[in-house]
Protein backbone atom coordinates (compact mmCIF):
# COMPACT_ATOMS: atom_id res chain seq x y z
CA UNK A 1 0.00 0.00 0.00
CA UNK A 2 1.13 3.25 -0.96
CA UNK A 3 0.57 6.93 0.71
CA UNK A 4 0.90 10.06 -0.63
CA UNK A 5 1.97 12.66 1.88
CA UNK A 6 3.30 16.08 1.89
CA UNK A 7 7.41 16.58 1.68
CA UNK A 8 7.24 19.81 3.55
CA UNK A 9 8.15 19.19 7.28
CA UNK A 10 7.81 15.44 7.67
CA UNK A 11 10.53 14.36 5.10
CA UNK A 12 12.78 17.71 6.84
CA UNK A 13 16.50 17.49 5.77
CA UNK A 14 15.99 15.29 2.68
CA UNK A 15 15.11 18.13 0.53
CA UNK A 16 14.58 21.81 1.05
CA UNK A 17 11.09 23.84 0.80
CA UNK A 18 12.71 26.39 -1.49
CA UNK A 19 13.95 23.57 -3.97
CA UNK A 20 10.33 22.45 -4.41
CA UNK A 21 7.16 23.87 -5.82
CA UNK A 22 3.75 24.04 -3.49
CA UNK A 23 1.61 21.78 -5.31
CA UNK A 24 4.31 18.96 -5.17
CA UNK A 25 3.56 15.52 -3.92
CA UNK A 26 5.93 12.74 -3.19
CA UNK A 27 5.23 8.88 -3.26
CA UNK A 28 6.85 6.22 -0.64
CA UNK A 29 6.67 2.81 0.22
CA UNK A 30 4.86 2.83 4.12
CA UNK A 31 8.19 0.67 5.35
CA UNK A 32 10.39 3.32 3.93
CA UNK A 33 8.28 5.87 5.16
CA UNK A 34 8.43 4.58 8.42
CA UNK A 35 12.12 4.01 8.67
CA UNK A 36 12.22 7.83 7.85
CA UNK A 37 10.16 8.85 10.57
CA UNK A 38 11.76 6.59 13.22
CA UNK A 39 15.26 7.99 12.39
CA UNK A 40 13.68 11.35 12.53
CA UNK A 41 12.52 10.73 16.31
CA UNK A 42 15.73 9.09 17.60
CA UNK A 43 17.49 11.26 20.33
CA UNK A 44 20.81 13.02 19.90
CA UNK A 45 23.81 10.92 21.21
CA UNK A 46 24.53 12.98 24.45
CA UNK A 47 28.13 14.37 24.76
CA UNK A 48 30.57 13.29 27.45
CA UNK A 49 32.00 16.27 29.65
CA UNK A 50 35.12 15.04 28.91
CA UNK A 51 36.73 12.90 25.96
CA UNK A 52 40.12 11.20 27.70
CA UNK A 53 41.19 11.26 30.89
CA UNK A 54 43.98 10.11 33.05
CA UNK A 55 42.72 7.73 35.90
CA UNK A 56 46.01 7.01 37.97
CA UNK A 57 49.66 8.11 37.83
CA UNK A 58 52.49 6.29 39.51
CA UNK A 59 56.15 7.67 38.98
CA UNK A 60 59.10 5.86 40.47
CA UNK A 61 62.65 7.60 40.60
CA UNK A 62 65.57 6.86 41.77
CA UNK A 63 68.04 10.60 42.34
CA UNK A 64 71.95 10.72 41.56
CA UNK A 65 73.61 13.99 41.78
CA UNK A 66 71.82 16.08 39.16
CA UNK A 67 70.21 13.24 37.54
CA UNK A 68 67.07 11.45 38.28
CA UNK A 69 66.35 8.24 36.26
CA UNK A 70 63.11 5.91 37.16
CA UNK A 71 59.51 5.13 35.42
CA UNK A 72 56.23 6.32 35.19
CA UNK A 73 53.07 4.08 35.37
CA UNK A 74 50.01 5.56 34.24
CA UNK A 75 46.00 4.36 33.74
CA UNK A 76 44.39 6.60 31.26
CA UNK A 77 40.94 6.01 29.67
CA UNK A 78 39.51 7.13 26.09
CA UNK A 79 35.62 7.64 26.95
CA UNK A 80 35.11 8.43 22.78
CA UNK A 81 33.90 6.06 20.41
CA UNK A 82 36.87 7.13 18.28
CA UNK A 83 40.42 6.55 18.85
CA UNK A 84 42.08 9.52 20.66
CA UNK A 85 45.46 10.98 22.17
CA UNK A 86 45.98 10.89 25.74
CA UNK A 87 48.74 13.16 27.54
CA UNK A 88 50.72 11.65 29.50
CA UNK A 89 54.07 13.87 31.13
CA UNK A 90 55.83 16.66 29.92
CA UNK A 91 58.27 16.49 27.23
CA UNK A 92 61.20 17.75 29.13
CA UNK A 93 62.35 14.11 30.29
CA UNK A 94 63.66 11.90 28.06
CA UNK A 95 61.37 8.43 26.91
CA UNK A 96 64.10 5.94 27.02
CA UNK A 97 61.35 2.79 26.32
CA UNK A 98 57.60 2.07 25.95
CA UNK A 99 55.26 -0.72 27.40
CA UNK A 100 53.17 -1.58 25.62
CA UNK A 101 56.06 -1.50 22.86
CA UNK A 102 53.26 -1.13 20.31
CA UNK A 103 51.73 1.65 22.29
CA UNK A 104 51.96 5.29 19.44
CA UNK A 105 53.95 7.68 21.19
CA UNK A 106 53.15 11.82 19.90
CA UNK A 107 55.03 14.60 21.33
CA UNK A 108 52.27 17.33 21.29
CA UNK A 109 51.56 20.57 23.18
CA UNK A 110 54.48 20.18 25.33
CA UNK A 111 53.14 16.36 26.23
CA UNK A 112 54.19 13.20 25.71
CA UNK A 113 50.28 11.56 24.48
CA UNK A 114 49.59 8.17 23.66
CA UNK A 115 46.79 6.83 21.03
CA UNK A 116 44.17 5.22 23.49
CA UNK A 117 41.45 2.99 21.71
CA UNK A 118 38.14 3.86 21.47
CA UNK A 119 36.20 3.51 24.96
CA UNK A 120 38.69 1.70 26.12
CA UNK A 121 40.56 1.80 29.43
CA UNK A 122 44.51 1.56 29.12
CA UNK A 123 47.98 0.83 31.06
CA UNK A 124 51.16 2.52 29.87
CA UNK A 125 54.60 2.74 31.44
CA UNK A 126 57.13 5.19 29.92
CA UNK A 127 60.95 4.81 31.19
CA UNK A 128 62.61 8.22 32.29
CA UNK A 129 65.32 10.33 32.72
CA UNK A 130 65.67 13.81 33.40
CA UNK A 131 68.10 16.59 34.93
CA UNK A 132 67.62 18.49 37.82
CA UNK A 133 68.66 22.62 37.99
CA UNK A 134 71.08 23.41 40.69
CA UNK A 135 70.15 25.55 43.37
CA UNK A 136 71.38 27.34 46.59
CA UNK A 137 69.66 24.99 48.94
CA UNK A 138 69.71 21.79 46.62
CA UNK A 139 68.83 20.44 43.39
CA UNK A 140 65.07 20.95 41.70
CA UNK A 141 63.32 18.30 39.22
CA UNK A 142 60.20 19.50 37.65
CA UNK A 143 57.81 17.62 36.01
CA UNK A 144 54.45 18.21 34.08
CA UNK A 145 51.73 16.01 34.57
CA UNK A 146 48.41 15.72 33.34
CA UNK A 147 45.53 15.70 35.80
CA UNK A 148 45.13 12.33 37.85
CA UNK A 149 42.71 11.68 40.54
CA UNK A 150 45.54 9.38 42.12
CA UNK A 151 49.17 10.14 41.75
CA UNK A 152 51.87 9.19 43.85
CA UNK A 153 55.44 9.44 43.63
CA UNK A 154 58.26 6.61 45.11
CA UNK A 155 61.94 7.62 45.91
CA UNK A 156 64.47 4.95 45.94
CA UNK A 157 68.26 4.97 47.50
CA UNK A 158 68.18 8.56 48.66
CA UNK A 159 71.45 9.34 49.97
CA UNK A 160 72.29 9.58 53.92
CA UNK A 161 71.97 13.35 54.43
CA UNK A 162 69.67 14.50 51.82
CA UNK A 163 66.09 15.76 52.81
CA UNK A 164 63.53 15.73 50.21
CA UNK A 165 60.86 18.52 49.98
CA UNK A 166 57.64 18.38 47.05
CA UNK A 167 54.98 20.90 47.85
CA UNK A 168 51.25 19.86 48.17
CA UNK A 169 52.34 16.15 48.80
CA UNK A 170 51.57 13.92 52.11
CA UNK A 171 54.17 11.27 52.88
CA UNK A 172 52.46 7.98 53.34
CA UNK A 173 54.12 5.52 55.83
CA UNK A 174 52.76 2.34 54.84
CA UNK A 175 52.36 2.73 50.92
CA UNK A 176 56.22 4.56 51.24
CA UNK A 177 55.25 7.47 48.73
CA UNK A 178 54.03 11.03 48.75
CA UNK A 179 50.72 11.06 47.63
CA UNK A 180 49.28 14.44 45.17
CA UNK A 181 46.25 15.23 44.00
CA UNK A 182 44.81 17.63 40.78
CA UNK A 183 48.28 18.97 40.14
CA UNK A 184 49.44 19.41 36.85
CA UNK A 185 53.13 19.97 37.82
CA UNK A 186 55.34 18.20 40.36
CA UNK A 187 58.35 20.04 41.89
CA UNK A 188 60.68 17.97 43.85
CA UNK A 189 63.31 19.36 45.91
CA UNK A 190 66.89 17.55 46.80
CA UNK A 191 69.00 19.06 49.54
CA UNK A 192 71.38 18.29 52.07
CA UNK A 193 70.68 18.46 55.93
CA UNK A 194 71.68 21.17 57.45
CA UNK A 195 73.20 20.57 61.02
CA UNK A 196 72.24 23.24 63.78
CA UNK A 197 75.18 25.00 64.63
CA UNK A 198 75.48 27.94 66.89
CA UNK A 199 75.82 31.55 65.65
CA UNK A 200 79.16 32.61 65.41
CA UNK A 201 80.28 36.53 65.84
CA UNK A 202 81.24 38.11 62.82
CA UNK A 203 84.94 39.66 63.16
CA UNK A 204 85.17 42.57 61.37
CA UNK A 205 88.22 45.03 60.65
CA UNK A 206 87.83 47.93 63.20
CA UNK A 207 89.03 50.12 60.45
CA UNK A 208 90.51 50.38 56.79
CA UNK A 209 92.80 53.24 55.58
CA UNK A 210 91.34 54.59 52.70
CA UNK A 211 94.39 56.55 51.51
CA UNK A 212 97.50 56.82 52.27
CA UNK A 213 99.93 60.00 50.81
CA UNK A 214 103.92 60.22 51.45
CA UNK A 215 106.72 62.60 50.59
CA UNK A 216 110.60 61.86 51.41
CA UNK A 217 113.38 64.34 50.66
CA UNK A 218 116.77 62.51 50.95
CA UNK A 219 119.91 64.43 51.26
CA UNK A 220 123.31 63.35 49.95
CA UNK A 221 125.12 61.55 53.21
CA UNK A 222 121.50 59.60 53.51
CA UNK A 223 119.59 61.42 55.78
CA UNK A 224 115.57 62.00 55.28
CA UNK A 225 112.53 63.25 56.06
CA UNK A 226 109.33 61.95 55.16
CA UNK A 227 105.74 63.33 55.75
CA UNK A 228 103.14 60.71 55.71
CA UNK A 229 98.79 61.31 55.99
CA UNK A 230 96.60 58.41 56.46
CA UNK A 231 92.76 58.34 55.67
CA UNK A 232 91.22 55.94 58.66
CA UNK A 233 87.70 55.14 58.54
CA UNK A 234 86.19 54.16 62.00
CA UNK A 235 83.04 53.68 63.83
CA UNK A 236 84.26 54.31 67.07
CA UNK A 237 87.22 55.68 69.38
CA UNK A 238 89.93 53.34 68.95
CA UNK A 239 93.75 53.87 69.48
CA UNK A 240 95.74 52.96 66.51
CA UNK A 241 99.66 52.08 66.15
CA UNK A 242 102.26 52.61 63.25
CA UNK A 243 106.15 51.83 62.86
CA UNK A 244 108.12 54.03 61.29
CA UNK A 245 111.52 51.82 61.47
CA UNK A 246 114.07 51.78 63.36
CA UNK A 247 116.32 54.68 64.01
CA UNK A 248 113.52 57.46 63.40
CA UNK A 249 112.80 60.48 65.04
CA UNK A 250 109.83 62.08 65.42
CA UNK A 251 109.42 66.03 64.08
CA UNK A 252 105.24 66.74 64.70
CA UNK A 253 102.01 64.92 64.37
CA UNK A 254 98.65 65.56 63.89
CA UNK A 255 94.90 64.30 64.45
CA UNK A 256 91.99 66.05 61.96
CA UNK A 257 94.55 69.24 62.26
CA UNK A 258 95.38 69.15 66.10
CA UNK A 259 98.78 68.22 67.39
CA UNK A 260 99.13 65.64 69.33
CA UNK A 261 102.01 63.32 71.21
CA UNK A 262 101.59 60.06 70.35
CA UNK A 263 102.99 57.59 72.91
CA UNK A 264 105.74 55.89 72.62
CA UNK A 265 105.26 52.14 71.83
CA UNK A 266 107.57 49.22 73.61
CA UNK A 267 108.73 48.10 69.80
CA UNK A 268 108.94 51.31 68.44
CA UNK A 269 105.78 52.08 67.57
CA UNK A 270 103.67 55.88 67.82
CA UNK A 271 100.59 54.75 69.44
CA UNK A 272 97.16 57.75 68.46
CA UNK A 273 94.35 57.79 70.39
CA UNK A 274 91.90 58.31 67.87
CA UNK A 275 88.17 59.91 68.61
CA UNK A 276 84.67 58.83 67.66
CA UNK A 277 84.25 60.29 64.19
CA UNK A 278 81.36 59.70 61.45
CA UNK A 279 84.12 60.63 58.80
CA UNK A 280 87.51 59.52 57.89
CA UNK A 281 89.97 60.96 60.77
CA UNK A 282 93.28 62.72 59.13
CA UNK A 283 96.51 61.58 60.82
CA UNK A 284 99.33 63.30 59.93
CA UNK A 285 103.11 61.77 61.00
CA UNK A 286 106.80 63.56 59.90
CA UNK A 287 109.63 62.22 60.91
CA UNK A 288 113.30 61.52 60.01
CA UNK A 289 115.91 59.02 59.81
CA UNK A 290 118.65 57.66 57.62
CA UNK A 291 119.54 55.12 54.84
CA UNK A 292 123.03 54.77 53.42
CA UNK A 293 124.71 57.85 52.15
CA UNK A 294 125.12 58.59 48.01
CA UNK A 295 127.98 57.98 46.18
CA UNK A 296 129.75 60.52 44.59
CA UNK A 297 129.19 58.79 41.13
CA UNK A 298 126.11 55.68 41.44
CA UNK A 299 125.36 53.48 43.42
CA UNK A 300 121.75 52.14 45.48
CA UNK A 301 119.97 52.28 48.77
CA UNK A 302 116.70 51.23 50.24
CA UNK A 303 113.97 53.33 51.75
CA UNK A 304 110.72 52.17 53.59
CA UNK A 305 107.61 53.83 54.72
CA UNK A 306 105.72 53.32 58.22
CA UNK A 307 103.56 49.99 58.67
CA UNK A 308 100.03 49.31 60.22
CA UNK A 309 98.26 46.56 61.02
CA UNK A 310 95.23 48.08 59.48
CA UNK A 311 93.94 47.59 55.99
CA UNK A 312 95.72 50.13 53.40
CA UNK A 313 93.38 50.50 49.97
CA UNK A 314 96.13 52.66 48.62
CA UNK A 315 99.28 54.28 49.15
CA UNK A 316 100.77 57.42 47.20
CA UNK A 317 104.41 57.76 47.52
CA UNK A 318 106.57 60.92 46.53
CA UNK A 319 110.61 60.10 46.88
CA UNK A 320 112.96 62.93 45.96
CA UNK A 321 116.93 62.62 45.36
CA UNK A 322 119.85 64.83 46.46
CA UNK A 323 119.98 67.05 43.51
CA UNK A 324 122.16 66.17 41.10
CA UNK A 325 121.29 62.48 40.95
CA UNK A 326 118.46 60.84 38.70
CA UNK A 327 117.11 57.33 38.88
CA UNK A 328 118.43 54.40 37.13
CA UNK A 329 116.14 51.46 38.31
CA UNK A 330 113.91 50.62 40.82
CA UNK A 331 112.67 47.78 42.65
CA UNK A 332 110.78 46.56 45.64
CA UNK A 333 106.86 45.60 46.46
CA UNK A 334 105.58 48.96 44.95
CA UNK A 335 104.50 50.01 41.39
CA UNK A 336 106.89 52.19 39.34
CA UNK A 337 105.07 55.72 38.12
CA UNK A 338 107.07 58.63 35.78
CA UNK A 339 107.45 61.49 37.78
CA UNK A 340 107.68 64.87 36.25
CA UNK A 341 111.46 65.99 37.76
CA UNK A 342 114.59 63.88 36.61
CA UNK A 343 115.40 63.50 40.60
CA UNK A 344 111.83 62.23 41.33
CA UNK A 345 110.27 58.85 41.77
CA UNK A 346 106.49 57.73 42.05
CA UNK A 347 105.20 54.92 43.62
CA UNK A 348 102.43 53.13 44.15
CA UNK A 349 101.29 50.11 46.19
CA UNK A 350 97.69 48.97 46.51
CA UNK A 351 95.75 47.13 49.23
CA UNK A 352 98.48 46.26 52.42
CA UNK A 353 98.46 45.42 55.34
CA UNK A 354 101.40 44.73 58.31
CA UNK A 355 103.45 45.41 55.28
CA UNK A 356 105.83 48.60 54.96
CA UNK A 357 106.40 50.02 50.87
CA UNK A 358 110.01 49.35 50.39
CA UNK A 359 111.80 50.56 47.46
CA UNK A 360 115.44 49.95 46.47
CA UNK A 361 117.02 52.89 44.02
CA UNK A 362 119.42 52.31 41.84
CA UNK A 363 121.14 55.83 40.87
CA UNK A 364 123.95 58.12 39.17
CA UNK A 365 125.21 61.53 38.19
CA UNK A 366 124.63 61.91 34.84
CA UNK A 367 126.86 65.18 34.73
CA UNK A 368 129.50 63.03 35.70
CA UNK A 369 129.20 59.94 32.84
CA UNK A 370 129.34 62.95 30.53
CA UNK A 371 132.82 64.54 31.80
CA UNK A 372 134.23 60.34 31.79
Amino acid sequence: MKYVFCAIGILAGTAHAADLPTSSQLTLPYSEFRHLLEKSMTPPEKQLPVSQATLSTHLRLEVKDQEAVGSIHLKVLNMTSEAGLVPLIGDSVTVMKVDPPDTVLVRKDGYYQALAAPSKTAHVTLQIGCFGRRENQGTIFQFLLAPSAILSLSLANLPEGQKVEIPGAQWNSESGAYHLSGQKSLNLLISEILEDRPAREVVTMPAVISEATAMMRLVSDGTFLNSTSWAIRHNKAMVWSVSPGPETQLVSASVDGRPVAPVLGADGQFEFQLPENSTPTRVDLTYTGKTSAFGPVRGDLSVSLPSTDLLIERTDWQLLLPSGYAPVAVEGNTDFLPGELSNEIRLRKELSRNEAPTVRIYYQKPETNKNQ
